[in-house]
């Protein structure tokens, strides 16, 4: 049998290595790697493959390509929130 899709989009791969991580270190190194390598998808400037947008990653090709996907879900970007201090 297959070990089957193992690419960073299939969250199921992700359920199978914490049901593992407990019994099994590799799994759980894996587990860790996975979510370094989403968080590291795309660069400072946001061009790249952004997950957690949706169910499926989000491929951005510039900074207003980002902000035009985000729009469309209702989010916006931290650094565009401004906060008055007293």
């Amino acid at each position: 049998m297959g070990r089957g899709n193992t690419n960073l989009d299939n969250y199921e791969y992700d359920s199978y290595l914490a049901e593992k991580a407990g019994k099994s270190r590799t799994a759980k190194q894996e587990l860790q790697q996975r979510k370094i390598e989403r968080k590291y998808a795309h660069d400072s400037e946001g061009v790249g493959y952004h997950f957690g947008l949706g169910d499926t990653p989000v491929k951005i090709h510039s900074r207003e390509h980002l902000r035009q996907e985000l729009d469309k879900r209702g989010l916006m970007l931290e650094t565009d929130v401004k906060k008055d201090l007293r």
